[in-house]
């Protein structure tokens, strides 16, 4: 598949371009590559889907059409988008249409440069997202202002089967997902999705036809078979397959037809055969008298290897049999010796019960040239004077029965249509007879086998190389392979060994063999898009070689490729407060995803029971740069967080992930969180396209400031989150979302102004924190009196504070453990509670020493 960005391309800003040609527009340009006819069409219906990514589209609906109003999802942090699947295109292909290139065109930008980028590029056949299919996704950013991009290829590069039935439904579609590398919140808009769809249409009628026949010789007592072959292009390398019926011409008027001369080709084939013979010494040009559909060339013909149309015919001669066959097999060559009948038109044995030495000989018919002998009766038929190649006769003896017939043995080690002959030149009492004969077969390849296969653990997504060789029946390679006027050639497929299960998925396997070179074939671009390991399946692309029936194939091993392992890690968080976190505060989520060289998720990376055996891998969290501040705990999230290729932990789950200072007085800290397998070489967020986002890590505290009030009143204690700024603790202005509660809050040590202990109840209420500013407001005394009481915050998790007071009620932890710090003279650690003490109706000692001081109730 490939992507052409117009904007970027002209501009020369694309990290990868295909120019196909001089594009004289950004918008869609249906003429700008070779098809017969390309149809753009913008989408009917856009929706927002779920299924990947967790942000919905807004306004899906607009982008059916360009009129900057747009679809848009907005990505905070590193979160990925929803499907946007686009659908009800309205084409309508014609039925019989070859389709060639399919491309999806979509208008987009974004809120800034460099922050969205393609996250997948799929089409959805009958409303389903082809998931297991190509993931077309560029790695270009998204332009700042609306710009067009096209990502196209023929329908195989897209990793789904495709119809004209299956592009002219409703459900066709064109789906597309966005990412974001990291940092603030950003938007990505599409203004308009449309698909354009290149084919060929059906032809109505054949280029030409074509004459064939396996020899341009025969006799005149028995008929030779012909066949009238629909071509579809000049080299007859395609076959019309829309019917023809017609007839044969003869020039010469003694020529008959048994059959009749009449030919009718079925729609959905391409050939059919019928009977011509010439009764008479001499020759006769061929034609086709007539077609319909009319053809829109002239016929040709391809007579025992020879373009001419002529055909002759001697009163006696050799009916040549040779069946086709796999290469290097022992076959059998029949010679029959006929004549014509003196006193009826048949054939009747030319020699009986007799030995005659025959000249038998070999030519390469398709390919045109080799470089292996045709083995005949025991001996190489070769030119005179060659050693090893170029066909050429060897004079055998052949014993012919009382039905005039003989044989002899025929072994051919290449491959191709190959010709074979016979003829005698008589001598004493056979002098001036003259005889002669040929046939055709068709030798093909025993199967394909594979070599060079890659060794150890390969990457998905990436290219990997190996070699195929047509091969004979004893295991050599056949070098003709490949060398046909029209090339035969292997096609792929693979089969998913490992893993099975349920979660298991088989992924889209992309790259072709191309051509062979003396019977090798070395592909280089092989990938495939999952984890796991497979086998390969090389296959006769045409399924059948030179149209003769042979259908040679080939296997690697079970699992013999592989393990193939993803390219990269894609790591996504989410800020426990606002743009940053607290130190030992859980992040408020944290994704793993696992992915291919195309920066698709590779599924089959699973470590749940729904795949055996599991290839996921445990993996260890650290700073890109470490800063030897702290570590991330858990250091290590096991293989079984990732399902279907993800691994994903969110608050209030305490094992989610969080940043731990080794000193409380440390930071702030900008780090960059990699996430890489705890294996040696493992797999990382730092190859390729993986994202390693940044962290924001302060180190926080609560504190709680002692106040004084009426005693009948309520009375407000002020909260203060504060962090530490390097070398002093400051107010945490940024901290809008901590969230305290009353049950926290633990109330002990009552004493009237005596020091007396005393009895009252106090309701608590807390307002939100703004700007790391927040109140705890105490009710006034119930009963009403005046004295004093201890007021501490329970930031940990057991129904115990740890302020630094005698008393320590019961009330319910914070589980805010990351803002304790060292209050009181008992906290030896960073890890005392915030205390602080209420008053009621007292006044300030004089002890205080204030220079001024005035009390208002």
């Amino acid at each position: 598949m490939k992507v052409y960005d117009a904007a970027r391309c002209l501009t020369g800003l694309a990290r990868q371009c295909w120019l196909l040609g001089v594009l004289t527009s950004l918008l869609p340009n249906t003429g700008a590559w070779a098809a017969n006819v390309c149809v753009f069409k913008a989408a009917g219906s856009c929706a927002s889907q779920s299924g990947r990514g967790n942000r919905a589209w807004n306004n899906a609906s607009r982008a059916v059409s360009s009129n900057n109003s747009w679809a848009d999802v907005t990505l905070p942090g590193t979160n990925d988008s929803h499907y946007l699947v686009c659908q009800n295109f309205g084409h309508a292909i014609p039925a019989g249409a070859t389709l060639t290139e399919v491309k999806v065109w979509v208008e987009r930008s974004a809120s800034d440069s460099n922050t969205i980028f393609d996250g997948e590029i799929r089409l959805a056949k009958a409303g389903v997202i082809q998931t297991s299919g190509s993931n077309g996704a560029s790695n270009f950013y998204w332009p700042t202002s609306d710009g067009w991009i096209v990502y196209y290829g023929p329908p195989s590069a897209w990793g789904v089967s495709l119809t004209v039935a299956d592009i002219n439904h409703s459900g066709f579609g064109a789906v597309i997902a966005a990412d974001k590398s990291g940092g603030g919140p950003e938007t990505a808009y599409i203004d308009q999705v449309a698909t354009e769809i290149c084919y060929d249409t059906a032809p109505t009628g054949p280029h030409h036809l074509q004459i064939e026949a396996s020899s341009n010789t025969g006799v005149t007592c028995a008929p030779a078979t012909f066949t009238v072959r629909a071509c579809a292009d000049a080299a007859c390398t395609t076959y019309y397959t829309g019917g023809v019926s017609g007839s044969l011409a003869s020039s010469n008027g003694a020529w008959l037809w048994p059959t009749g001369a009449s030919f009718s080709i079925a729609a959905g084939s391409s050939s059919v055969t019928l009977q011509g013979q010439l009764p008479v010494v001499g020759s006769s040009t061929l034609s086709v008298a007539s077609s319909s559909p009319s053809a829109t060339s002239a016929a040709t013909c391809l007579l025992g290897g020879s373009t001419s149309c002529v055909f002759s015919a001697s009163a006696a001669g050799f009916l040549l049999s040779a069946p086709h066959h796999v290469s290097d097999t022992a076959q059998t060559l029949t010679v029959a010796a006929v004549k014509q009948s003196d006193n009826s038109p048949s054939c009747t044995p030319a020699f009986v019960n007799t030995s005659k030495t025959v000249t038998l000989g070999c030519s390469y018919v398709n390919p045109g040239t080799g470089t292996l002998p045709v083995t005949l009766g025991g001996a190489a038929s070769r030119v005179a004077g060659a050693s090893s190649a170029s066909c050429g006769s060897v004079s055998r003896s052949l014993a012919f029965n009382a039905s005039g017939q003989a044989s002899t043995s025929l072994r051919y080690a290449d491959v191709g249509r190959i010709g074979l002959s016979a003829s005698y030149t008589g001598s004493g009492a056979d002098a001036g007879l003259v005889m002669s004969g040929s046939t055709e077969a068709v030798v093909a390849p025993q199967d394909f086998e594979f070599s060079n296969l890659p060794a150890g653990s390969l990457t998905a997504g990436v290219g990997f190389g190996l070699r195929i060789s047509a091969r004979n029946a004893s295991g050599a390679v056949v070098p003709n392979f490949g060398q046909e006027l029209t090339a035969e050639g292997v096609s792929l497929s693979h089969t998913r060994i490992s893993p099975t299960g349920t979660g298991a998925v088989n992924g889209a396997f992309s790259g072709t063999v191309g051509s062979f070179s003396a019977g090798v074939a070395n592909p280089t671009g092989l990938a495939w898009s999952e984890v796991g390991t497979l086998a390969l399946t090389a296959q006769l692309t045409s399924g059948s070689y030179l149209g003769a029936g042979g259908n040679p194939s080939g296997n690697t091993a079970a699992g013999a490729i592989g393990p193939f392992r993803p390219h990269h890690f894609r790591v996504q968080v989410t800020p426990a407060c606002g743009a940053y976190s607290y130190a030992g505060q859980p992040l408020q989520t944290v994704t793993v995803t696992a992915r291919n060289a195309q920066n698709a998720a590779t599924q089959n990376y699973d470590g749940s029971s729904n795949t055996s055996p599991n290839f996921a891998q445990a993996i260890r969290f650290s700073e890109v740069s470490a800063s030897g501040l702290g570590s991330f705990s858990p250091s290590t999230w096991a293989a079984s967080r990732f399902v279907a290729g993800v691994a994903t932990a969110s608050r209030p789950l305490a094992t989610t992930l969080q940043y731990d200072f080794s000193a409380k007085e440390s930071g702030p800290l900008t780090l960059a969180l990699r996430a890489a397998e705890d294996i040696s070489g493992g797999v990382s967020s730092s190859a390729g396209t993986g994202t390693e986002p940044s962290l924001q890590i302060q180190s926080g505290r609560m504190r709680i400031e002692s106040r004084i009030g009426s005693a009948g009143s309520s009375l407000g204690l002020p909260l203060r989150l504060e962090t530490w700024s390097g070398s002093s603790w400051v107010l945490a202005t940024a901290d809008s979302c901590t969230v305290l509660a009353a049950p926290s809050v633990a109330l002990s040590g009552r004493v009237n102004g005596k020091g007396d202990t005393a009895v009252w109840t106090n309701s608590v209420s807390l307002g939100s924190f703004v700007a790391g500013r927040a109140t705890l407001t105490l009710g006034a005394t119930n009963p009403k009196s005046v004295g004093s009481m201890a007021v501490a915050i329970n930031l940990g998790e057991t129904s115990a504070d740890s302020a630094c007071l005698s008393v320590h009620p019961s009330t319910t932890g914070a589980k805010m453990p990351w803002l304790r710090s060292r209050f009181g003279s008992c906290a030896s650690a960073w890890a005392s509670d915030p205390s602080a003490r209420a008053s009621f109706g007292l006044i300030n000692a004089e002890s205080q020493k204030r220079i001024h001081e005035r009390q208002l109730y």
